[in-house]
């Protein structure tokens, strides 16, 4: 509670690219990164400790409190996304560097495909891969049901200069399409499989080829619509009307808190139209779309001839094998200071939510708050709370959970559940705001310093945000909701020898072939673990060339029984890699460390 110093409560959504950037970068190290290396030390190839640690250093200057939080002057918002830039730059490089000499080694040719699973489970589902082929017209050996999600046509060239041994010659390049294909497909757990395509006489379904009106999506027992204005959810046979919709009031605040602006109330943003897009003539999304005009500026909200923007917005919505409704919010920003929220009605009665964050869970409930709070808070103790991944409302007898990519502010009330996407604002610090009286933030208003503006925190322009949401008419579980989670983050990687575009991966015309190169089995898995283990991270030792670290946790309220079999190689050790003495059980919200020889 901020009783003598300001804590910031609702800096969580301030400057939301660079939270969701930080996010997606976390995912790429601890998802895909890391476990390629671990993959790639077992298959001969050695990939410096020191290009992961100038990684996470990368990532950690990006995670300063003022950097993290967005309270930083649009100067610095420049060099963070520098840094950002820099990082993945380190992380792809490093990925392209293993795929490209696995593809090598195993002597695929630009028929195959290279698909990793970097999960340390077997993986039986559907996965992205990227191709590059002359048509559409293809055949999978491996890969079920494919579907192109998106593609890319690049046109035929003519004159192009070609190295040969007699010299410079030219030639015709033909034209080539770059494509997205998801599929079914089985994966060795922490490890790698080869698949191969063949040229065929019809093209791969797509998606978006077949729009039609229409206003719902059903699978597996649930459905999406959208009717009279309002989304509705049904799955189970219970229905859930006005699941999801848009809210947006002004931000009177700066670029360390959201403060309401005196007279003004929250106003829901109407969706207008919808059509479904269709594979195969089976409906497969839903996309529920519309225009909202707003005051313009700040002082337009105060106004009664305003100036007036306009925000639009579309909501992708799929459904995932396990029920989850899967969702796409792409939204045109022309509008300034101001706060937008998804407000998720889940038809449960309870005062509580229970927010994942790091490792585990933890209740939250209102707090009555005191119309003379100024007596004893420096800042306002407002009913607004940060999550990692997930918040779920829930009664004894079933239980609805949000699912954020990035995202991580929330409000309940009024039986309500509000995600904060983005916080606009045009000031570094202002002094006397609504819910933080007194000195501006940020020491704008200190002797010798200045007023700053903030135009990059405005945001303005195409942002996107991804979540899920589950609706389950059970009782709420820690294990699964976490299961949910992880699945749900789970990567697509795979990789495709070609010679039509070496710049899909930055560094393909950079990587050098090498002679004498190790044979390596075209199915390979390091680790088949019980899918009901949470693993948090694998990747190699920082001690012994020869060991790899994964780390369990238990994000759950009760101890967790190790499987037996995990003694047998494992060695108990810290954060630091020393070893410590074996347990059976994981306790209560913690983690366990064990090094494993390759």
């Amino acid at each position: 509670m901020p009783t003598y110093s300001r804590v910031h409560r609702t800096i969580g959504s301030v400057r939301h690219r660079n939270k969701i950037q930080n996010f997606d970068l976390e995912q790429k190290i601890l998802r895909r990164v890391e476990p390629l290396v671990v993959i790639a030390k077992k298959n001969g190839i050695d990939i410096g400790n020191g290009l992961l640690i100038k990684l996470w250093k990368k990532l950690l200057e990006c995670q300063a409190h003022d950097t993290i939080g967005g309270s930083v002057s649009d100067n610095v918002a420049v060099d963070i996304n520098h840094r950002f830039k820099e990082a993945n730059e380190i992380a792809d490089g490093v990925e392209n560097m293993i795929e490209k000499k696995l593809a090598e080694y195993l002597e695929l040719d630009d028929h195959d495909v290279l698909i990793l699973n970097t999960d340390p489970s077997e993986f039986h589902g559907i996965k992205e891969i990227s191709i590059v082929t002359s048509s559409k017209n293809v055949d999978f050996d491996g890969l079920k049901n494919p579907v192109i999600m998106d593609s890319k046509h690049f046109p035929a060239r003519h004159h192009i200069l070609m190295m040969t041994p007699k010299g410079q010659e030219y030639t015709d390049e033909p034209e080539y399409f770059q494509l997205k294909v998801q599929g079914r497909v089985d994966l060795p757990g922490l490890g790698y499989k080869v698949i191969h395509f063949t040229d065929a006489q019809k093209a791969i379904p797509e998606l978006g080829n077949a729009k039609i009106s229409g206003n719902s999506i059903e699978k597996n027992g649930h459905k999406i619509e959208f009717v009279n204005g309002a989304i509705n959810l049904k799955t189970n046979g219970i229905m859930i009307p006005d699941v999801v919709r848009l809210v947006d009031s002004a931000n009177d605040g700066d670029t360390y808190d959201y403060s309401p602006l005196e007279n003004d109330q929250e106003k829901e943003l109407t969706f207008d139209s919808s059509f479904v897009n269709n594979i195969n003539n089976q409906p497969y999304e839903l996309v529920v779309s519309g225009s909202s005009r707003l005051p313009l500026k700040l002082v337009d909200r105060e106004k009664t001839d305003p100036t007036y923007g306009f925000v639009d917005y579309k909501l992708y919505f799929t459904f995932l094998d396990n029920g989850m409704l899967n969702a796409k919010l792409v939204l045109n920003n022309q509008v300034y200071s101001h706060r937008l929220r998804l407000q998720i009605k889940p038809s449960i009665h309870t005062q509580e939510a229970v927010a994942h964050i790091q490792d585990g869970f933890i209740k939250t409930s209102n707090q009555v708050i005191d119309k003379n709070w100024q007596k004893e808070f420096v800042e306002k103790p407002v009913n607004i709370y940060n999550f990692d991944k997930t918040v779920t409302i829930t009664d004894k007898n079933k239980y609805l959970t949000f699912f954020g990519k990035g995202l991580k502010e929330y409000e309940f009330k009024d039986e309500k559940l509000f995600i904060t996407l983005m916080a606009t604002t045009s000031q570094l610090g202002k002094r006397n705001l609504a819910w933080r009286p007194g000195r501006a933030s940020g020491d704008t208003t200190n002797q010798g310093h200045v007023m700053m503006a903030t135009p990059m925190a405005e945001e303005l322009g195409l942002n996107e945000f991804e979540f899920g949401i589950v609706f389950d008419d059970q009782p709420f579980s820690e294990q699964e909701v976490s299961e949910k989670t992880r699945d749900w983050l789970s990567q697509s990687v795979s990789y495709q020898t070609q010679k039509l575009n070496y710049f899909i991966n930055r560094l393909d015309n950079k990587i050098w072939g090498t002679e004498n190169n190790p044979q390596i089995p075209n199915s390979y898995s390091l680790l088949n673990l019980d899918k009901r283990l949470i693993v948090s991270a694998i990747y190699p030792s920082y001690q012994d060339q020869d060991s790899y670290i994964i780390r369990i946790q238990n994000p759950t309220g009760k101890d967790m029984k190790l499987p037996d079999d995990l003694f047998r190689n494992a060695e108990f050790i810290n954060a630091l890699e020393e070893k410590m003495e074996s347990k059976k059980f994981i306790g209560t919200y913690d983690m366990i460390s064990l090094k494993l020889k390759y």
